[in-house]
C-alpha cells in the first residue's frame, strides 16, 4: 500500500531515565518527525491516528533505567507493543490510549475503526506485527460513552479493578474490601463497585513517588 507524500508526526520522546519524580526535563517534543501513510504489503499492520493517551502508574517503572532487560533481539526491535517493557532512551514514549484507524492491512481492523491499547505518544503509530494488544470498541455512541473514558474506567485502570474485585477478591455480601491502589481510576473503579454490591471498601492510595 503505497501513501503519497508525508504527515506531521509530533511525538513525546524520553530524554533521560527518570530517577525520582518524572519533571519535564526528563522528556522532549519532536516537532519535526514525519511519517509516511503507508503499510508494507504483506502485513497485518495497521496505522493509527491517536486521540488519547493514558498515564497509568505503570509507567513510572518504565521510565527507569533497565536497559539490562532487553534481549539482544529487543534491542533492534522496531515494535512499539513492547508495551511492558521499560522504555528505551531515546524512545517514543508508550503505553495505553484510544485511536482510529487511519490504515489497515489487517483483516481484523478495517479504516474508519476506533480501537484502545498500546500505542505511542505521538500523532500517528505505526504497529508492524500481528496487532495483539488493540481491542475495537464497538458499538460506539458518543452521546452515552466518550472516546475518552476507554483511557481510565473502561481502559486498563478500570478492567484491572473490575477483574480484581470480582474475579480474584471475590467478596461474599457485606464484606470488607482492602484495597491499596496507586492508580486513581483503580480505586474509583473498586468503590463503585463496592457500593454496588454492597460491600464495605477500606483502602489506602499509595503515595510513593
Amino acid at each position: 500500500m503505497e501513501g503519497k507524500g508525508t504527515l506531521r508526526n509530533k511525538q513525546v520522546v524520553l530524554k533521560q531515565y527518570v530517577k525520582e519524580f518524572p519533571t519535564e526535563a526528563d522528556f522532549y517534543v519532536n516537532p519535526n518527525s514525519r511519517i509516511i501513510p503507508s503499510i508494507p504489503d504483506g502485513t497485518k499492520a495497521v496505522l493509527l491516528k491517536n486521540l488519547y493517551l493514558a498515564v497509568d502508574a505503570d509507567l513510572r517503572r518504565r521510565l527507569s533505567n533497565s536497559e539490562d532487560y532487553y534481549s539482544e533481539e529487543d534491542q533492534h526491535a522496531d515494535n512499539i507493543q513492547l508495551q511492558l517493557h521499560p522504555i528505551k532512551r531515546g524512545s517514543v514514549i508508550s503505553g495505553y490510549g484510544v485511536a482510529k484507524v487511519f490504515k489497515s492491512t489487517n483483516p481484523n481492523f478495517r479504516e474508519g475503526d476506533y480501537v484502545w491499547g498500546v500505542t505511542g505518544w505521538e500523532e500517528y503509530t505505526l504497529i508492524k506485527d500481528d496487532p495483539q494488544f488493540l481491542r475495537k470498541i464497538n458499538r460506539f455512541d458518543d452521546t452515552v460513552l466518550k472516546l475518552s473514558y476507554y483511557t481510565g474506567l473502561l481502559g486498563i485502570g478500570g478492567y484491572e479493578a473490575y477483574l480484581g474485585i470480582s474475579y480474584v477478591a471475590e467478596p461474599k455480601q457485606r464484606a470488607v474490601c482492602v484495597y491499596l491502589s496507586c492508580s486513581r481510576r483503580c480505586w474509583s473503579t473498586c468503590w463503585t463497585i463496592c457500593q454496588i454490591s454492597e460491600w464495605l471498601l477500606r483502602g489506602w492510595k499509595c503515595k510513593h513517588r
